[in-house]
């Protein structure tokens, strides 16, 4: 029972959640801030016209950040892992770490033309990394045999 009220919580929170984010993207832009700044000038509106499809990731962006805290309360709550094959978090992580040697001069040597890091890669790099650590920590979801509709 207290698993369902539990669920029936975190629904109720669910579009709290979704507009807190969409609120901090739209006006915090995370995207347009950066940790480590760009080494080459930002292209202005005469350079690369703006695009209908920025609108969609002020929803997109902030429903995936959504969907990540849910799946990580879930499987904080449960005690197990589960949203993710644990392999696949290991190569989220890979991803991550990759992307984040571009800024790291020891690595790849100097890179002249250099994006910058944005506030929105910083947040996601934190979901992966927790992601991870939740698949490393936590036990699967044991598997059944069938359905329980099927007998």
């Amino acid at each position: 029972m207290s698993i369902t009220l539990s669920i029936l919580e975190t629904y109720f929170k669910l579009p709290q959640v979704f507009l807190f984010f969409v609120g901090v993207y739209y006006f915090l832009t995370p995207h347009r801030h950066f940790v480590i700044p760009s080494l080459v000038p930002s292209p202005t509106s005469h350079d690369v016209p703006e695009s209908k499809i920025h609108d969609f990731n002020e929803v997109f962006i902030p429903l995936e950040f959504t969907s990540l805290v849910v799946q990580l309360l879930l499987n904080h709550r449960s005690r197990t892992f589960a949203g993710w094959y644990k392999s696949s978090v290991v190569v989220a992580l890979m991803l991550q770490v990759i992307t984040l040697a571009n800024f790291v001069p020891a690595v790849l040597g100097r890179i002249d033309a250099r994006p910058g890091l944005p506030a929105h890669q910083v947040v996601l790099l934190v979901f992966v990394v927790t992601t991870a650590w939740q698949a490393l920590t936590l036990p699967s979801v044991p598997q059944t045999g069938g359905d329980e509709d099927e007998e």
